[in-house]
């Protein structure tokens, strides 16, 4: 149980958080498993690949002078495996006037301070069209691969967490580049 708090609260952290730089393009790739289907959800217009329907859960985050809501879609696999994608749509002045790229980078930064951790490989990407930034970061306990992915005002966050090593690398990707944006 302490396993899966500690998780879960890596993945609030990345919330809250709002090297080797290269730059790429995603794709979205489809599972070959074509009994899996994609979650839907109106509201955050995306689809992406769940083994199984995940747990949903919103809730309202501190954000400058009032709050914000985050939406949270997480799949626990075992007892120490998480998959999850959040979103969030923040004031029009979070990007106002800002680089999209220096939005990321801060937003990543932040992240790996409040973890304590080791920035092992960070790139910039696209996800139709819109800039996001790939990692694989990891502090003594939790390893994680993450996106975030800018679409205008709203940020998503996709990770996928493991406590004691990193879970399989195309295992990991293959999920993260699920991801459609509708």
């Amino acid at each position: 149980m302490k396993r899966k708090i500690n998780l879960l609260v890596i993945c609030l952290l990345l919330v809250w958080g709002c090297g080797k730089n290269s730059s790429t393009t995603k794709t979205n790739v489809v599972a070959d498993n074509p009994s899996i289907k994609k979650f839907f959800n109106q509201d955050g217009q995306f689809k992406i690949q769940f083994e199984q329907p995940p747990t949903a859960y919103s809730q309202y985050i501190p954000y400058e002078d009032g709050k914000i809501l985050m939406n949270y879609f997480i799949y626990e696999k075992g007892i120490n495996l998480i998959y999850c994608i959040s979103y969030a749509d923040y004031p029009e002045s979070f990007t106002a006037d800002k680089v999209d790229v220096d939005i990321l980078m801060t937003l990543l930064a932040t992240y790996i301070d409040s973890q304590k951790a080791g920035l092992e490989v960070q790139k910039m990407i696209s996800v139709n069209s819109y800039p996001g930034i790939y990692f694989k970061a990891s502090n003594s306990d939790t390893f994680v691969y993450g996106e975030y992915i800018l679409r205008e005002n709203r940020l998503y966050q996709l990770t996928v967490t493991k406590e004691g090593s990193y879970h399989n690398e195309a295992e990991a990707n293959a999920f993260l580049q699920s991801l459609e944006l509708l």
